[in-house]
């Protein structure tokens, strides 16, 4: 029943990489994007360029856990950003819904559950490094996000009550 996956990080990384890479140059056209309908085109044609990474959000969500624990922070490094940026294409468009997958409440708490895996880390001082805080950040921008798509009441306050555990153990 419990089977071993092989990743192979290499693959992995230059995946994340490439889609990182073309995330941020999505987020940098849909900003410059002019007001009005050639806007409106200029952001459907960009989404269109995007392809099937705007499915993208529950994989990396999930993805996130095991790398956390792993303690592999240049791929969670990767992993956190494209989901950032796949929440900022979402805000580039005024029915997010339309445009990026929702979080799920299973992708929601499973980012918390990176979140407080990477705030554990501060528990052990030669861990503690400037890319944990931004990891960190990186999250809760991605839970922010979540919390204000269509997760239902009961997760949102779990989210809420899991991020309020973490500050009151000054882990985060």
């Amino acid at each position: 029943s419990g089977h071993f996956v092989q990743i192979d990080f290499s693959l992995l990384d230059a995946a994340l990489g490439v889609a990182e890479e073309v995330l941020a140059q999505c987020v940098a056209a849909l900003r410059i994007a002019p007001i009005g309908a050639p806007g409106r085109d200029l952001k459907q044609l960009v989404l269109a360029d995007m392809g099937p990474l705007v499915g993208g959000l529950p994989v990396l969500a999930a993805l996130c856990p095991a790398l956390a624990y792993a303690r592999l922070t240049v791929l969670l490094d990767r992993a956190t950003a494209c989901c950032q940026y796949l929440a900022d294409v979402a805000r580039c468009f005024e029915d997010r819904r339309q445009v990026v997958v929702d979080f799920s409440a299973k992708g929601a708490l499973a980012l918390l559950e990176a979140l407080t895996a990477v705030a554990q880390w501060k528990q052990q001082p030669q861990t503690h490094d400037p890319t944990t805080t931004c990891l960190q950040r990186r999250l809760l921008l991605a839970l922010r996000w979540a919390v204000a798509g269509n997760i239902g009441a009961e997760v949102r306050a779990d989210l809420a009550s899991g991020v309020e555990q973490l500050l009151r153990e000054r882990l985060i």
